[in-house]
């Protein structure tokens, strides 16, 4: 190999092992599209995920509220806050 060529993955659909230039090696590689959907699916996921685990927080927060509520009502039934 020289400096500044590259060869192309057995799997390209170029060609597999053809010997390549720096550049045209990078305009393939920006112009290449297949591994965009896989990351995109990701990045979904990321974000649903993280609404899912803030969403959890909140309602955890909601449950353990009306449960300290709930227990102070069965301790002191005559509480104004006891309806």
């Amino acid at each position: 190999m020289f400096a500044g060529t590259l060869t192309y993955p057995v799997d390209h659909p170029n060609g597999a092992g053809q010997v390549i230039g720096m550049k045209k090696f990078l305009t393939s590689f920006v112009k290449d599209e297949s591994g965009a959907s896989a990351a995109e699916y990701a990045l979904i996921l990321a974000i649903i995920g993280t609404g899912i685990a803030v969403a959890a927080i909140g309602l955890g927060d909601a449950i353990s509220g009306a449960m300290v509520s709930a227990t102070d009502c069965i301790n002191t039934p005559n509480a104004t806050n006891c309806n």
